[in-house]
Order: C-alpha cells, then sequence, then structure tokens
C-alpha cells in the first residue's frame, strides 16, 4: 500500500545520527534494541512501493557513508581523551564491522527479492492482451498484464480466463461453474442467460446448467460484453464489412444490419438510449473522412441522422439519459441526441498532438464527465454545462481501468508507468477531487474492478495465479482474498 509519508533516505539518515550520537557513551547504548530498529527501517524502506532504485542506491550509500566514516571518526574523538584509547577503537571498529555485514546481508536479500518478484511480474499471462486495453487505451507498447472485468449476477461473480467463463460465488470467491466457451470477451448475463462475443460468433447459454442455447456468426470486435436491451442484442463486427447488428436475445437470429460505408474507419461499441442505438465512427489518418457520430432506429437499424465532429479522432460513446458524450481531438463534447449537435465543449488544457490519441472518455455518473489523460490527469466534469468540476492528478504516463461511482466516492483503477509499474485502486470524493484512499494489490498489470453494495471486487494476477480481492468500498481494507486458478 501506498503511504502519504514514505520511508525516505533523510529518514535513515536520521536514524544513524541518533545511533552514532549514542554510541558515544556506553552507559547510555542499547544495541541491540538500535541495531533491530535500524534493521526495521531499512526493511521498511524496500518493501516501500514508492521507493525508485535511485533513491534505494542513495540510502544504501547514507547508512554505509555514515556508519564507516562518522561513526568511526566521532569514536577517535572520543577516544583521545581517555586512557583506553586503542581498545575503545578497535571495540568500535569490531562493532560497526559487524554492523555493516548485517546491513550488507539485509541489503542484498531485499534486492534479490525484489528483482525476482519484479520479473516474475513483466511477463505476459496466458490469454491476456498485451499492448491494448479493454476499454481502448493504448498501453505505450508496455509489457504489461490485462485483466478480466468481472460481472456480478445475483449472487455470484464471472469471470473470463480466457479458455473459458467461470463463476464464483461473492461472498466465499469459492467455484460454482464452468462454462465452456473459448477466445471470447466478456460476459454479461440477463434473465438467466449468459451472453458473450467472439471475434467470430456469439454465444448464449443458460447459467443454471451450462447449456448453450444458440450461437450466431456474429462476432464483435471488442472484449466488452454485448448489449442487451428489451430482448435485442447489440454489436458490431468488421468479419466481411464493418457493420453494426441486432440479433433476437432469444434465438441468436438477426433482426437487421446496418452496414458503414467508410470501410476504413473504426466503430465504437453501440449504445442503446430513448429507443435509438447510436455509436461513433473514425479514420486515422484521414483529412476528409474524419470522425462521424450515428443515430440508427434500435428496432429497425434504418439510419435516422449522421453527422460529422469535424474532428480526427472520437473516443467512445457515453450517456447519462439524455446527453451522448465523448472526446475528439483533445475536447469533451457534450451532444444533442436529436441531431448530434454539439451542446458544450470543453478543450483539456495543455494537450499536445502527440496526446490526443489517449484522453480516453471513463464514465458519466452522478451528473459528472470523468476523463482521463496521458499526462496522468482526471478531469471531472458538470455534465450538464461542461464545467470543470476538478482535476486529480497522478503520474505522468498512468494507465487508467475502471471507473466505478458508487455513494459520494468514484472509484479508480490505475496502472503507473515508473520503475515499479504499480496496480492501484484508489477511492476520490466526487464532488471535491480529494483523495479518501489508495490501495495497492498487484504490480504490471490494468485491473477493471466492479463496486456492489459497498463492496469492491479485483481480480489480479501474482505469481502465475489469478486471484480475488474484496475491499471495504469506505475505506480500502481488504475484507478476503482467494486464489481462484492457476494460469500455469
Amino acid at each position: 500500500m501506498f503511504t502519504d509519508d514514505p520511508f525516505t533516505p533523510e529518514t535513515v539518515d536520521e536514524r544513524v545520527t541518533d545511533f552514532i550520537e549514542n554510541r558515544r557513551d556506553d552507559n547510555q547504548m542499547q544495541p541491540s534494541n538500535r541495531n533491530q530498529n535500524l534493521i526495521q527501517n531499512l526493511q521498511q524502506l524496500y518493501s516501500n512501493q514508492q521507493i525508485n532504485a535511485l533513491m534505494l542506491e542513495e540510502a544504501k550509500k547514507s547508512v554505509f557513508q555514515r556508519l564507516d566514516q562518522k561513526t568511526y571518526q566521532s569514536n577517535i574523538a572520543t577516544a583521545m581523551n581517555t586512557s583506553q584509547a586503542i581498545p575503545q577503537l578497535k571495540h568500535s571498529r569490531k562493532k560497526v564491522w559487524r554492523l555493516n555485514l548485517l546491513i550488507a546481508i539485509i541489503i542484498v536479500v531485499f534486492s534479490l527479492s525484489a528483482i525476482v518478484f519484479i520479473f516474475s511480474q513483466f511477463s505476459i499471462f496466458p490469454g491476456q492482451e498485451s499492448n491494448v486495453s479493454p476499454n481502448g487505451q493504448g498501453t505505450s507498447s508496455l509489457a504489461i498484464s490485462i485483466q478480466p472485468q468481472p460481472f456480478i449476477y445475483g449472487t455470484d461473480l464471472y469471470i473470463n480466463t480466457g479458455n473459458d467463463i467461470r463463476s464464483y460465488s461473492i461472498k466465499t470467491g469459492t467455484s460454482t461453474h464452468i462454462y465452456k466457451i473459448p477466445n471470447t470477451g466478456d460476459p454479461m448475463v440477463t434473465n438467466g442467460i449468459l451472453y458473450t462475443s467472439g471475434t467470430n460468433s456469439t454465444f448464449a447459454m443458460r447459467i443454471s446448467d451450462g447449456k448453450l442455447l444458440w450461437q450466431s456468426p456474429f462476432g464483435s470486435e471488442n472484449r466488452a460484453p454485448p448489449t442487451v436491451v428489451n430482448n435485442i442484442l447489440y454489436g458490431y463486427t468488421y468479419k466481411s464489412t464493418k457493420t453494426v447488428y441486432a440479433l433476437k436475445a432469444s434465438d441468436g437470429r438477426a433482426i437487421w444490419q446496418y452496414h458503414v460505408t467508410n470501410q476504413d474507419a473504426f466503430l465504437s461499441p453501440p449504445i442503446i438510449l430513448q429507443g435509438n442505438l447510436y455509436f461513433t465512427s473514425y479514420t486515422p489518418g484521414s483529412q476528409s473522412s474524419g470522425a462521424h457520430i450515428y443515430a440508427l432506429n434500435a428496432s429497425s437499424g434504418s439510419l435516422l441522422w449522421q453527422n460529422s465532429l469535424d474532428h480526427m479522432n472520437a473516443s467512445i460513446l457515453q450517456a447519462d439519459g439524455s446527453t451522448l458524450y465523448t472526446v475528439v481531438d483533445g475536447y469533451v463534447e457534450a451532444l444533442q441526441t436529436s441531431n448530434g449537435d454539439v451542446h458544450w465543449r470543453y478543450k483539456l488544457p495543455s494537450t499536445a498532438p502527440s496526446e490526443i490519441s489517449n484522453i480516453s472518455l471513463k464514465s458519466v455518473a452522478k451528473g459528472i464527465v470523468f476523463v482521463s489523460a496521458e499526462d496522468g490527469s482526471i478531469y471531472a466534469l458538470k455534465s450538464i454545462s461542461g464545467i470543470l468540476l476538478w482535476q486529480y492528478q497522478t503520474r505522468p504516463g498512468t494507465l487508467f481501468g475502471s471507473f466505478n461511482a458508487e455513494g459520494d466516492a468514484i472509484y479508480v483503477s490505475m496502472l503507473t508507468t515508473d520503475n515499479l509499474r504499480s496496480s492501484l485502486i484508489i477511492a476520490i470524493q466526487i464532488n471535491t477531487g480529494h483523495r479518501l484512499w489508495q490501495v495497492q494489490l498487484a504490480r504490471q498489470e490494468i485491473a477493471f474492478p466492479i463496486i456492489q453494495q459497498g463492496i469492491i471486487y479485483a481480480v489480479y494476477a501474482s505469481e502465475g495465479q489469478i486471484e480475488l480481492f474484496t475491499l471495504r468500498a469506505v475505506d480500502g481494507h481488504v475484507l478476503w482474498h482467494r486464489t481462484l486458478y492457476s494460469l500455469l
């Protein structure tokens, strides 16, 4: 876990100074206690996740220099005024030598442990993607692991392992069922039916016994769970042509298909709002096509309107019931559902052209639009006006996972891209931007936890094992964790 006041080389220096001063009087010395304090502080220094390699090296040099030089010099000065200078000096140097040896052993052990741990975290786990997160946010070619987003239905939590989909009790973490559907995206469950889409097919299974109800040749280009509204499943595919489609959720038969004219365009996952389907498209590097937004009748697939966004790039769409939101070329825009016209627009500050593609619209909740940027900033805008409510700054280059709002907080998962590449969950007060708590559960991973009734459920990998952590949302306290399955 990160702390607000990490143990630093300066505090090591202060501890050593205190140790030196008290060595001048043998009657005041308590060697075992002071040595133990120094050892504990060194252990804290090496286990604290905020300390980078440079800081560790500085601390090590500080400890050795002060113990080798200043302690030695201090005892020389003291011994010069006594009749037993030489014996005291030899005795002092012997103590310092023993202490140095002990510290050196500790440093070597902790250094080797850190190297082994970090090395084990750099590998890519089978079935996990390495460069693109489920929400489309790039990872700047980092070798990282992307964990699936769990889905809760009833008293079970569903997880895509890459080889199948498994369900676990949300109370104990014990396995309840395994659904043999390989190479698909994350699942969603409604009315007792599990739906999931792979690149070439969409599947429906009954959760009570795992029976396959139907399989459709319409797949999906996205790991996100399918959208099912009013017994209709919506998706999009690039299999033959760029197509948005609707299937009957009961049997998988196609209801309608809409073929996008520009076959070079990339599509966003569709969203359903007030009986209509909306999605965006953009053509990378195109000066003529740019980005567009489409509105289709959700029942028939007929085009209601199409509007140019007058920009080169567009992110996924979000909605709050009456307004559409997206990010285009560094602007956060609120769009009218009737025709796609801009209701308000907010320019993110200091956005370089190279950073535009890494700006992501993360969530719309509680009347606030949440946006993440490559410089590590989280922006909170009022959804009704686009006015900046607050900005929360993390480390530059941070990669963001899921944003989940519940109560008066927004819960954010992220991966720092510093040397340690720590995977964090933070809780931010939703109206003020004040951080409530922060916890680290893993490294080298982007996780997508979910929250329900005050409990956060997060899936992480550790030493070849997939583990489920449950955290208390009010303070981030880990309630329990359980190993779900092995990747080996």
